[in-house]
């Protein structure tokens, strides 16, 4: 359901790859499918296969931004089926080519072996800062909380990053990203997704 600017997904019911009674469109750049899960409690499963590089997303697809990416929290409740060689994470992204401001939080193996890390970009500058808790396979709720002087991510409802650097501006939308970096394959699944203004 989405009211204004609030959206909210519990990743049940109905809705097939492209869910678009919730705005999501799926994209597949490579190698990557996604659908929604028989077993209780699944939600939607991103799954990439083990070609290499397979990467994919769901998205509002760049038709909807109504996100202040300095104004907003996106709660996300999600697991990494694997956790090495993976960027699996969830975030705000202003275009889908990912090459404009965004604030993004999961397992992202390229930059930490074992950490889970939030990785922010404004106009041209990217940074990255790994949080204390370690990359599991385990679902948890994360919290990535937009102000304009800083980012905060929590996980479970424990503080684990406060970010100063590189802070996203203009509006955004959610994005659910799925990336096996080299041949093995990967899931990444939700089960809740809420965004709204603050």
């Amino acid at each position: 359901m989405a009211y204004k600017q609030h959206f909210i997904d519990w990743c049940s019911g109905k809705g097939g790859t492209n869910r678009t009674d919730f705005k999501w469109v799926f994209r597949s750049i490579a190698g990557t499918s996604g659908a929604m899960e028989s077993s209780i409690d699944g939600g939607f499963k991103l799954s990439a296969s083990s070609a290499g590089n397979s990467r994919g997303e769901i998205s509002f697809n760049d038709n909807s931004r109504p996100f202040d990416l300095q104004n907003s929290v996106l709660i996300c409740v999600n697991k990494s089926e694997t956790i090495a060689n993976v960027k699996n994470w969830v975030g705000l992204l202003r275009a889908k080519a990912q090459n404009d401001d965004f604030g993004q939080f999961g397992c992202m193996s390229d930059y930490s072996s074992t950490k889970n890390s939030l990785n922010t970009y404004r106009g041209g500058s990217e940074s990255n800062t790994q949080s204390s808790r370690n990359m599991d396979t385990d679902w948890h709720v994360n919290k990535i909380d937009f102000s304009l002087g800083d980012v905060k991510v929590y996980v479970d409802g424990n503080l684990e990053i406060t970010k100063t650097t590189d802070l996203p501006i203009g509006n955004a939308q959610p994005v659910f990203w799925i990336n096996g970096l080299t041949s093995n394959s990967t899931e990444h699944s939700m089960r809740y997704l809420e965004v709204y203004n603050k």
